[in-house]
């Protein structure tokens, strides 16, 4: 396998995926706590593709590889430790598969299934770690900002 064919594989099919199971991880936790709306979206540009499935709604774009973002609502909104909730558990669903697919990779080695391993990790550190730069914040952000407020 050369370098361009890994490259396109991870920014095609692992990179979407690792980041759709990221963004599921904030849907789950929103719909724990009842959330009355919630939309996953998927990459940039020209929508592709709605759905809905079971009260999710989904879209893909067409740069589905470019990042995602999931929006909740719920009437009464949602407290402080419900947010802190909701924006931890997308990292922790990569944490949660990067374990999974480090216990797979005691048993067989597999390039694929350790590019999704490097990849979910990167995904987790660089999520929970408080990161804000041009009107863009990562989850750590959100929860340090969610704590700092309670300490005022």
């Amino acid at each position: 396998m050369n370098l361009i064919q890994i490259i396109f594989i991870l920014v095609l099919i692992i990179a979407p995926l690792s980041t759709f199971f990221h963004e599921f991880g904030h849907a789950i936790a929103a719909r724990t706590l009842k959330a009355n709306e919630i939309t996953l979206k998927m990459g940039k540009g020209k929508r592709l593709v709605a759905i809905t499935l079971l009260d999710l709604n989904i879209e893909i774009h067409s740069l589905f590889f470019i990042g995602g973002h999931t929006i909740s609502k719920r009437y009464p909104y949602y407290k402080k430790r419900e947010l802190i909730y909701i924006s931890l558990l997308g990292p922790l669903s990569n944490g949660i598969i990067a374990l999974l697919l480090y216990f797979y990779l005691s048993y067989e080695v597999n390039l694929y299934i350790e590019l999704s391993f490097w990849f979910n990790i990167w995904l987790f550190t660089m999520n929970i770690i408080p990161i804000h730069m041009n009107n863009k914040y990562t989850d750590g952000y959100i929860v340090y900002k969610l704590i700092s407020e309670g300490q005022k």
